[in-house]
């Protein structure tokens, strides 16, 4: 999995000044209301993709991209809450947005017994130890971009260091979702760093400008 927001050389202190005074109704309610029905319809999705993995071992192209699709979208609306980007948040499952790319390899099917698994008892193995960690992280990524607000607003920057640790918060929490979605066979690791897509036949679902 390659997931990455592009640092921007500058921020518009106006624009910054509007999300924090309206960004709850403007971005937060309309996305989280979107992304509620989406997420319903994600883990409909996901017990059909585990029933045609267990029965047919195949992962069809169309249920995947769906999946990908969700999860970019929730992430781009969690990048714009941080402030990690100075656009606003795209709607829908297949759009493009300024700066941010995200791309997974297409597995068309996976280890019957590690789907077991993951569906059975990832809660205990994947969810619990990273989320322990993930909220701890989270708090640090919370006060980070307190620091990156106060940055931008004196010096219209966000501090490069503390951008990175955000999109690796992110990127950790993804490569959670991503694995317990059935969308890689690999165990999420423990970091927030950047790295390489798996190798595969993979659909290129990415999108950057």
């Amino acid at each position: 999995m390659l997931f990455e927001i592009n640092h921007q050389s500058s921020f518009s202190k106006k624009d910054l000044i509007i999300r924090l005074i309206f960004g709850w109704l403007v971005i937060g309610l309309p996305h989280r209301i979107c992304l509620f029905f989406v997420g319903i319809a994600s883990m409909i999705v996901r017990f059909i993709s585990f029933l045609l993995i267990l029965s047919v071992k195949v992962y069809p192209s169309h249920l995947f991209n769906f999946q990908v699709n969700y999860l970019k979208w929730k992430v781009r609306y969690q990048a714009s809450r941080a402030n990690l980007f100075d656009t606003y948040p795209e709607f829908g499952l297949d759009v493009k947005q300024k700066g941010f790319n995200l791309e997974i390899p297409h597995i068309h099917s996976l280890n019957i017994v590690d789907l077991l698994l993951r569906t059975l008892f990832g809660f205990f193995y994947v969810r619990i130890p990273h989320f322990i960690i993930l909220f701890i992280r989270s708090v640090i990524s919370r006060i980070f971009s307190f620091v990156a607000i106060l940055s931008i607003i004196f010096t219209g920057e966000y501090p490069k260091r503390l951008h990175n640790f955000n999109v690796g918060t992110i990127r950790w929490s993804l490569q959670v979702d991503a694995y317990l979605l059935y969308l890689t066979a690999m165990y999420p690791p423990f970091t927030g760093k950047k790295n390489a897509p798996e190798r595969s036949d993979a659909v290129d679902i990415s999108y950057l400008e």
